[in-house]
């Protein structure tokens, strides 16, 4: 989403698979990563789906290259990774 010279991109949420709101925000001053990380978590007391351990995967690896890219990282809160495989 642009809104002038500001361009606003999530980059892992809830509606994409993960527990997240991580959102890259690049202005023509600065480049800034909201929350830069992803969790999983049981729903209805089951474990999480195989999907979502791909998808938690791949948004970890997106958020690690924006954050390479970044100049400021914002943390707001911590994301337990508890389900994540070794």
């Amino acid at each position: 989403m642009r809104l002038g010279e500001i361009e606003i991109t999530p980059l892992a949420a809830e509606s994409l698979g993960t527990r997240s709101l991580c959102t890259m925000v690049v202005t023509p001053d600065v480049n800034l990563l909201l929350d830069p990380s992803a969790a999983l978590a049981k729903r209805y007391n089951l474990e999480p789906h195989p999907t979502e351990y791909l998808t938690l995967k791949k948004s970890l690896r997106t958020i690690m290259k924006a954050a390479a890219e970044s100049d400021v990282l914002s943390v707001s809160h911590y994301h337990e990774t508890s389900f994540f495989p070794q």
